[in-house]
């Protein structure tokens, strides 16, 4: 059993003893020194997003001080521990016990000081908070609660004091360090009001309160209490009151490389992992978590394409691997940019050109059929653009290594294969939506169902047998829609135009061949179909795409 393989890797911070790929250890050691150093009261915010690492980072911190430095007694708090078990409301109650109990298994003091806290805070704390303390330390609440009424106000004072007394008798010459962690799991406003609490203590000397969380919470969180009109300043004005130093995460400074092969060791070869690091850098940047569930989505998939394989003696091989990790940082790093492509697998020459020229594909997408803009790219829209041409310019670094001159096509493959653990927007159905396929198309007028594979084949066909069948026009019509039919290639594939792909019609004008733009969607292309057929007055229904003899499209000369 111990020696049966292991898939995966654990959320869980790193403990003290594991291996520290991210190069992390000088900040552990000088933040160290600074809190063995510095003077007291002082308080210190670790920020960074869900998922930098400042969780692995306290646990180094407090082995550092366990180790080096006796004088130093590190006391931890997890807040969404607590929160969990519907104990937010009294959070604050929660903090003071287990500094109390930490602090005595350290010292193991005289409880006296930390039964006359528990008086102390039993006076200030809401009802059912005195039940709460004694099931949680055994010491009877009961006759300070029935002071209540007449006591809070003076208790709060008294309450500092009292800590300040416990803090200097058992810190001597040292001092109490005091890590608070996960703040930024909290509610933003139940986060801010915890803050308010704790700085009730941050004056207190001897002590060092090390906060780990996200500024933006804090942002939130003050003008969720405060009102909307709390300015950026006043929200700044408000963290800097509770904390004297900031400390930002390094992960402009992580050693990704290091972690990346670490992770992947084994699985796939160094050529190939500098690629992906690359195009992790550039797209879902440095964040470990987001890193983690990117190795363990790789993971399953790969065991699920070889399970489906298995009879055939297919495991992936390093392309196979490469294409997969390259679909699974899109779905991360951008629903829209992943869904474009999905949607597109059908046909390679339309996803090659998304890939190629997104912000040219997305204008097409938005203009109308003559090549008119009718809105700017969303933001959204414009992260999509960003994250495709990363993509695309690891896919050529890849095939420079692959020498595979259909790698696009590859790529079609394994977007399916992701599916199973993409996230689809919450606005929309949990059942994904199917990519738009075609397979025949009817032309009114001729005989046979014509056969096809894409979209692209599809729009080729139509507007062959629409210029066949409407010789008169075709002048007329290539003046009307240069921008989709014209005599001259170049016209197209020089950028001159809206496309950035053609396909040559079996249909010559004055001799001379006829080109037609064909790089976008498939609702795109029959929209301007459907715009040709209303130009010639063609009847409704006279063009008609179908998959498995389900109409897809029809032109309804409207």
């Amino acid at each position: 059993m111990n020696n049966k393989e292991l898939y995966g890797v654990s959320d869980l911070p790193l403990e003290a003893n594991d291996s520290n790929c991210l190069g992390t250890e000088d900040y552990v050691k000088g933040l160290v020194q600074f809190i063995n150093g510095c003077q007291t009261p002082m308080s210190v915010a670790l920020q960074g997003d869900w998922g930098t690492g400042k969780s692995t980072f306290i646990n180094q911190m407090i082995a550092s001080f366990s180790k080096e430095n006796k004088e130093v007694i590190p006391v931890y708090f997890n807040t969404w521990q607590y929160s969990q078990f519907n104990m937010s409301g009294d959070l604050y109650t929660s903090f003071i016990i287990n500094i109390i109990e930490s602090i005595s298994k350290v010292n193991k003091m005289n409880s006296e000081k930390g039964k006359k806290i528990l008086t102390t805070l039993s006076k200030i704390a809401v009802n059912g908070v005195g039940q709460f303390i004694t099931a949680k330390t055994g010491f009877d609440t009961s006759l300070a609660m029935e002071m209540f009424t007449h006591e809070k106000t003076n208790s709060v004072s008294q309450l500092k004091e009292d800590f300040s007394n416990l803090v200097n008798e058992v810190a001597d010459n040292g001092r109490v360090v005091i890590f608070v962690d996960d703040l930024d799991r909290l509610s933003p406003e139940t986060a801010v009001e915890l803050l308010e609490i704790m700085k009730l203590f941050m004056d207190v000397k001897k002590c060092v309160f090390v906060l780990a969380i996200d500024y933006g919470v804090v942002v939130k969180g003050v003008r969720a209490k405060y009102g909307k009109d709390m300015t950026d300043e006043k929200c700044r004005s408000f963290f800097d009151k509770i904390i004297q130093l900031p400390f930002r995460m390094p992960v402009e400074n992580y050693t990704i490389d290091k972690l990346v092969k670490e992770t992947f060791k084994g699985d796939i070869n160094d050529e190939i992992l500098d690629v992906v690091t690359g195009l992790l850098k550039d797209t879902l940047g440095m964040n470990p978590r987001t890193f983690k569930r990117l190795y363990n989505s790789f993971t399953l998939l790969r065991l699920v394409h070889d399970v489906n394989k298995k009879n055939d003696g297919g495991k992936l091989n390093e392309k196979g691997k490469f294409l997969l990790l390259a679909s699974l940082v899109l779905q991360i790093s951008s629903i829209m940019a992943s869904e474009l492509l999905v949607n597109h697998k059908d046909d390679v020459e339309e996803m090659q050109s998304l890939l190629e020229n997104p912000s040219d594909f997305l204008a097409r997408e938005n203009s109308n059929i003559n090549g008119e803009t009718e809105r700017k790219l969303t933001s959204e829209e414009q992260s999509a653009v960003y994250i495709l041409k990363k993509l695309n310019s690891s896919l050529e670094k890849a095939n420079n290594i692959f020498r595979d001159k259909n790698i696009y096509k590859s790529f079609c493959d394994v977007l399916s294969l992701t599916a199973i653990t993409s996230i689809p927007k919450a606005e929309e159905p949990k059942e994904r939506k199917k990519a738009i396929q075609i397979n025949k198309v009817i032309i009114q007028g001729i005989d046979e169902n014509i056969s096809v594979q894409t979209a692209t084949e599809a729009a080729k066909i139509t507007i062959e047998l629409i210029l066949k069948n409407n010789p008169s026009r075709v002048e007329e019509l290539l003046n009307k829609y240069s921008n989709l039919l014209t005599i001259n290639s170049d016209v197209i594939t020089e950028g001159k135009n809206y496309f950035r792909a053609s396909s040559a019609l079996d249909y010559t004008y004055n001799g001379a061949t006829i080109y037609l733009g064909t790089s976008m969607s498939t609702l795109s292309k029959f929209e301007r179909i459907n715009n040709i057929c209303r130009f010639l007055n063609l009847e409704p229904n006279a063009v008609q795409w179908l998959y498995d003899d389900e109409v897809i499209f029809s032109n309804d000369n409207k």
